[in-house]
């Protein structure tokens, strides 16, 4: 039994600023490098946006790249190889309420060559005793 190995996991670009105290950007790399030839690159940003004292406007993106050997009958890679994208989303928005309360609100839809998918989720918390338990 070969289990895969990752050779690493590297964050390539960080970068995040804050326009105002309420909004903020970001964007990243991570690099997925596999002892048995698998290679994931995933580029990633974010932006949080206030537009409103008690309402934040979140929209991302991401991208899996991924390339790899394939594996015959045979166990030997062969020559072609393997390569994939898929692109995610994300938009949505976040309100509160009151203080240490937040309802947020997110769609989240995804993208592959022979797969598509489309998420919604919902979030809810407050905080009590003090912001000792949410």
């Amino acid at each position: 039994m070969r289990l895969p190995v990752a050779l690493g996991t590297i964050a390539v670009v960080t970068w995040a600023t804050a326009a105002r105290a309420d909004s903020r950007t970001a964007a990243w790399t991570a690099i997925y490098l596999g002892d048995d030839g698998l290679t994931v690159i995933s580029p990633r940003a974010f932006a949080k946006v206030g537009v409103h004292p008690e309402v934040d406007v979140v929209a991302g993106v991401d991208v899996d790249f991924i390339t790899a050997a394939t594996i015959d009958v045979v166990t030997s890679a062969s020559p072609r190889g393997y390569s994939e994208e898929r692109f995610g989303l994300v938009a949505g928005a976040v309100w509160r309420p009151a203080t240490g309360t937040t309802v947020g609100l997110r769609y989240v839809p995804s993208f592959e060559r022979d797969y598509e998918s489309q998420g919604l989720s919902a979030s809810a918390s407050s905080e009590w005793i003090d912001r000792r338990l949410t």
